[in-house]
């Protein structure tokens, strides 16, 4: 409300227009927030929802890593698949499945003396325990068989320089992830 001084008619009609704005907004107010103003104001609608539990892999050892007979004044000795000195894995999982592979870039051997010794591994696979084995890169796609397996092989190069005679030994870490 305004109080105009100089024109006292004119206060009773801006009171008036005043009032009105004001019941006019609350009307308003009101219509835009109450919940069922109109079904013509609203729509609504439905969606599927669906989740598809798979399998965890799983990682079963056959055999470990194995180098045997190694002389202290050998540079680096290579354990490979064909000499059965690798390591080898079952992978299983969903059948038909990709899957990345990935091990540590290396790998330390310690001796009780403290002498160290590093491995670079490396990945070969085959899908069949039949088929030869391949290389494979180290953080690459592998597809599970209709049985929902396949075999890894590791390997690698031991850097043997200057090493203590004597048994050393380590660990690898490898992952695998369903792609």
């Amino acid at each position: 409300m305004t109080y105009n001084p100089t024109n006292p008619a004119r206060q009773g009609r801006t009171r008036s227009v005043a009032w009105g704005l004001y019941i006019l907004s609350l009307s308003l107010l009101s219509y835009v927030a109450t919940p069922g103003a109109s079904a013509q104001d609203r729509a609504s609608g439905a969606m599927l929802i669906t989740a598809r539990i798979i399998e965890a892999p799983s990682i079963q050892q056959d055999r470990s890593l194995r180098f045997t007979n190694v002389t202290e004044h050998t540079q680096t000795v290579s354990a490979k698949p064909e000499k059965e000195q690798t390591a080898r894995f079952v992978l299983q999982g969903r059948r038909g499945t990709p899957m990345h592979i990935r091990l540590d870039a290396e790998a330390s051997l310690a001796h009780a003396d403290g002498s160290i010794l590093t491995l670079q591994p490396k990945l070969y696979g085959t899908p069949t325990e039949e088929t030869t084995v391949r290389p494979l890169d180290n953080g690459g796609v592998v597809t599970l068989d209709e049985a929902g397996q396949y075999y890894l092989h590791i390997g690698g190069d031991l850097a043997v320089t200057e090493a203590t005679a004597g048994r050393y030994q380590g660990t690898m870490t490898m992952q695998v992830i369903y792609e």
